[in-house]
């Protein structure tokens, strides 16, 4: 195996320190960088399509207000003409890696919470919709993620483990950021001889920087929720007119 040495920087995807601290790991020097996320759009089947409306929504109403860009950090590396590496093939992969049985109790979970929003709207409990409209979103996807990241094989983290491997046999340096949650295990799965030097994030997700960090993309996302979830429920009271 090449000379390598290995940085595996663990975040909270919302932190702005930890993105501050990554671009300077980053500007220090990259040849491999290895980075959460999908390496090109899903292509969703029929029975895939519950996964991709859930994706979409999570998308513009949560990852996109909360999460820091991480394109910044694979411009950095480009810049020094490094080899990006993304985590998954697509955000189909998190469906299509995960059991059957699992597959389907996130389904069904999905519309059940999803029509149920729609029915608290009609009936005037917007709240509740609004809250149970999130969830739906939200819920089933993680359940899949957990599935796919904990599983005795083949899990999540063991594959970005691979990949970090694969990287090292090339030598150089090589930075992984990945949620902090993972950092642990993904450093547990790689070979012994490996020796990566594990970077924590900058300050816990309930410090005060951290709050302050989210407190702008909370008003964001509860504004923009609201007014989607009032769309929302104008359409679904139309359809229950028309039926």
């Amino acid at each position: 195996m090449s000379k390598a040495e290995i940085i595996v920087k663990g975040e909270y995807h919302s932190s702005r320190g930890d993105h501050t601290h990554e671009r300077e790991i980053l500007t220090e020097g990259v040849d491999h960088l290895i980075i959460e996320g999908p390496e090109e759009k899903a292509e969703y089947r029929l029975f895939q399509q519950w996964y991709a409306f859930a994706m979409l929504l999570i998308e513009y109403l949560f990852f996109r207000v909360f999460y820091t860009d991480s394109s910044v950090l694979e411009d950095i590396a480009k810049a020094q003409d490094a080899e990006v590496v993304k985590t998954r093939e697509s955000d189909a992969a998190i469906l299509e890696n995960s059991h059957i049985l699992v597959r389907v109790f996130a389904a069904v979970l999905f519309l059940i919470m999803f029509f149920g929003a729609a029915l608290f709207g009609i009936a005037g409990l917007h709240f509740y919709g609004v809250s149970l409209l999130i969830l739906s979103a939200m819920v089933p996807p993680l359940i899949l993620r957990i599935h796919e990241s904990t599983r005795s094989s083949e899990s999540r983290n063991e594959m970005m483990a691979e990949k970090i491997a694969t990287a090292a046999e090339k030598g150089g340096r090589i930075v992984a950021v990945v949620g902090d949650s993972h950092a642990d295990d993904l450093c547990d799965h790689l070979p012994e001889s490996i020796n990566p030097e594990r970077k924590d994030p900058k300050y816990p997700w309930y410090a005060w920087q951290h709050i302050k960090d989210i407190a702008y993309p909370t008003f964001v996302f509860v504004s923009v929720l609201w007014v989607f979830y009032t769309v929302f429920v104008a359409y679904s009271e139309l359809a229950w007119n028309m039926t």
